[in-house]
């Protein structure tokens, strides 16, 4: 305990500035696809760019987000719903802000809480169990609680307005 005590105290007297971590990337995915139906031949090309950036501070406060360009392109007359050529984006795939209340007791009182708590709210990957039930990305709030071996995950959330709205009886 002590020795926590002296890395907290030397912590809190490292500036701000050097306790925030910026970090950032992305990928590029190209895909080319070929098969035969009955009655045709289909030649599809895909181009898939993402870029993101997070910044931490403090391992209190995180800021995630990430944007998606898409380009489906299909040659000659195959596309499915007749549009060939659809440029998807950029669109924000992922953007949130993350609050981690257990740290920030931490700091402010010195003492350690009762529950692991974390807050997140934007667009986010939301998931129950294995994914069977809920694997999305929606809008919305989480909280994440946690105490040795037992969590907890409450959340509110909705269907992001471009994508395929989850209850498929809605009209539209």
């Amino acid at each position: 305990r002590e020795e926590d005590e002296v890395i907290r105290q030397f912590e809190l007297q490292i500036p701000a500035v050097q306790r925030t971590l910026f970090d950032w990337g992305g990928w590029y995915r190209f895909a080319y696809s070929n098969w035969e139906d009955v009655d045709r031949k289909v030649d599809f090309t895909e181009h898939d760019l993402r870029l993101w950036f997070s910044i931490s501070v403090d391992d209190i406060h995180q800021v995630y987000a990430r944007v998606r360009m898409h380009v489906p392109t299909y040659y000659g007359d195959d596309a499915y719903d007749g549009d060939n050529f659809d440029i998807e984006g950029p669109n924000l795939e992922q953007g949130w802000y993350l609050l981690d209340i257990s740290n920030l007791y931490r700091r402010t009182l010195n003492r350690e809480p009762w529950f692991e708590t974390q807050v997140k709210v934007g667009r986010q990957y939301f998931h129950i169990g294995t994914g069977m039930v809920l694997s999305q990305i929606l809008d919305g709030v989480g909280v994440d609680l946690a105490k040795r071996t037992t969590s907890l995950t409450v959340f509110a959330a909705r269907t992001v307005p471009s994508q395929d709205h989850l209850d498929l009886t809605l009209p539209g």
